[in-house]
């Protein structure tokens, strides 16, 4: 990411934004770009949850397949689709339950969410080992209303030990996964304008 970002653009003010474990991979680009003598102007974390107990957490393959379920489908999956015997049974189920419950399109494929399933658990295998090291970009976090307040509480801790350089917490209306979905999505525009024209 960095070599591709320094070759679109080699000189100027560099601003980062990441949602979810983006964040994380935001944040680490901040770091080394700083190692590298390239500061940047803002960093926006986006409901970014960096803390090691939500990765530990993970290890659990019901907890990873429910984790999975409310990222890609906003929703909870029941225990029947949560338990199934593999991967592709667990994937079918989750296509049948989010069609009934509204939360995707009929048109969904299957190969998709595959795909999507496999780029996750990738991620998940490698928050289990990565560990983040402070930098001295100041972070701005964006969290959503919908966050209970003592894991919104973590959520900040967690995030004000990636830096040195302070945090500034924000809150928009929703969820993990409908803050970047219409119609909430332009609230959530609307803070990151605001946060860049602060910079």
């Amino acid at each position: 990411h960095i070599a591709t970002l320094t070759a679109a653009r080699p000189k100027g003010p560099v601003h980062l934004c990441g949602w979810s474990v983006g964040g994380l991979l935001a944040s680490e680009m901040a770091r080394q770009l700083e190692a590298a003598g390239r500061p940047v102007t803002s960093l926006i974390l986006v409901d970014t949850h960096p803390g090691t107990a939500r990765a530990d957490a993970t290890r659990d393959p019901a907890t990873q397949r429910a984790m999975f379920a409310q990222l890609t489908a906003g929703l909870s999956p029941p225990a029947a689709v949560v338990d199934a015997a593999d991967d592709q049974q667990f994937l079918q189920r989750l296509q049948a339950h989010a069609v009934e419950q509204g939360r995707l399109l009929h048109d969904r494929r299957l190969p998709a969410l595959q795909r999507h399933w496999r780029v996750f658990c990738a991620l998940v295998r490698a928050s289990h080992t990565y560990r983040p090291e402070p930098h001295d970009s100041p972070i701005d976090l964006i969290q959503t209303s919908f966050t209970p307040a003592p894991l919104a509480a973590e959520q900040q801790r967690d995030c004000q030990r990636l830096t040195r350089g302070g945090l500034t917490t924000h809150r928009v209306a929703g969820d993990h996964h409908s803050i970047l979905q219409p119609p909430a999505v332009r609230a959530t525009a609307e803070r990151i304008e605001e946060i860049l024209r602060g910079s």
